[in-house]
């Protein structure tokens, strides 16, 4: 699978918010606060207490953004 990183400004940095567009399919990847528990799955979860991940066709909905967080960052290189 390719992705696309889109950072808000043109590039990623700790702490701002970026979007994941695939490649192939140009979804947006997509998850919310709803997390896998009992009452909402039975004994089928994946994991207990993860959010569940999707592709969303729109790119503005507040669910498809990302936060970076502790990491090392490296400056994008031209394809």
């Amino acid at each position: 699978d390719d992705w696309v990183i889109h950072g808000e400004g043109g590039e990623v940095r700790r702490g701002k918010r970026f979007l994941l567009q695939h490649s192939v399919t140009k979804r947006w990847l997509h998850s919310h606060d709803s997390r896998f528990t009992h009452q909402n799955c039975g004994n089928q979860c994946p994991i207990l207490g993860q959010q569940e991940v999707t592709c969303y066709h729109e790119r503005g909905d507040e669910n498809n953004y990302w936060e970076t967080g502790n990491g090392v960052y490296f400056p994008a290189v031209a394809r």
